[in-house]
């Protein structure tokens, strides 16, 4: 099977694609929407629907649409649940029902008849989004107020490589082990050591910037 998923979160989707792939399975990820997708999107999904569910599902369909991907071979993947339903029925429409969607979140993935998760598989995928919540909210807290231009994103880098590394192989990274001194990160560790890392990293002492909040009008 090849697994395919919209851009949903680049932090996150970088870890999950690490899991999935070590499980044995292809992860193709639709970096870009066209023009196109969102026309498809417009036709297969009702217009009550917000933007980005038009675009993301259009995009989805219009992979297979455009023969990119066996139908009978392929599963479509989202984070976004609420969008679960709008996938199923737009693939019924489309004239492909028998392609399975995937809804993964923290609370695990959504029964499927066409895909099985193993227990492993699921527990490394959760882990995989709740450090990547964790990564996102330590480098958007630092990186305003990085000493050194680019300090906070080469951080950031270097710990999405030990987390892929630690995912794959239980726990164990080369590059943990360059870094930091440590060869094994059981996950409260591997947890614990991104903290301290970000905690450590250089920051200016200027007033905290103002961070605007987007508000439903």
């Amino acid at each position: 099977y090849t697994i395919v998923a919209p851009q949903m979160s680049p932090i996150h989707f970088s870890l999950v694609e690490s899991v999935i792939r070590s499980g044995g399975y292809k992860f193709d990820i639709l970096e870009h929407a066209s023009r196109e997708d969102v026309e498809t999107g417009l036709k297969y999904v009702n217009n009550d629907a917000c933007y980005p569910a038009i675009m993301v599902i259009g995009q989805l369909v219009d992979a297979i649409l455009e023969g990119r991907y066996d139908p009978d071979h392929t599963a479509l993947a989202i984070t976004q649940t609420n969008y679960f339903g709008l996938i199923r029925k737009a693939l019924v429409d489309a004239g492909y029902p028998q392609i399975p969607v995937i809804a993964i979140s923290t609370q695990g993935i959504e029964d499927n008849p066409g895909f099985k998760a193993t227990p492993s598989l699921l527990h490394r995928v959760i882990k995989a989004l709740i450090i990547g919540d964790l990564l996102m909210k330590c480098l958007y807290r630092v990186r305003p107020y990085e000493v050194t231009p680019g300090s906070a994103n080469k951080l950031y880098k270097t710990w999405d490589t030990i987390v892929r590394e630690t995912l794959e192989h239980h726990g164990r990274s080369k590059t943990a082990k360059r870094f930091i001194g440590k060869g094994y990160l059981p996950y409260p560790t591997l947890v614990r050591q991104i903290v301290k890392s970000f905690d450590a990293l250089p920051l200016r002492n200027i007033p905290r910037k103002v961070r605007e909040r987007l508000q439903n009008l």
